[in-house]
């Protein structure tokens, strides 16, 4: 195997780990934080 081969083995190898490991685990949904009002959470606009 030649050294320009082998690199481009080593970079699909390291795209496909990098890929594979941006996919993670995403919540299904979000909750304000603690200490923070439930009814305003998230706020677009301000309030007046």
């Amino acid at each position: 195997m030649n050294r320009a081969s082998q690199y481009g083995l080593y970079a699909l190898l390291l795209a496909t780990v990098l890929l594979v490991s941006a996919c993670g685990i995403k919540p299904k949904d979000l909750s304000a934080p603690e200490g923070s009002d439930p009814n305003g959470f998230p706020r677009n606009y301000p309030q007046e």
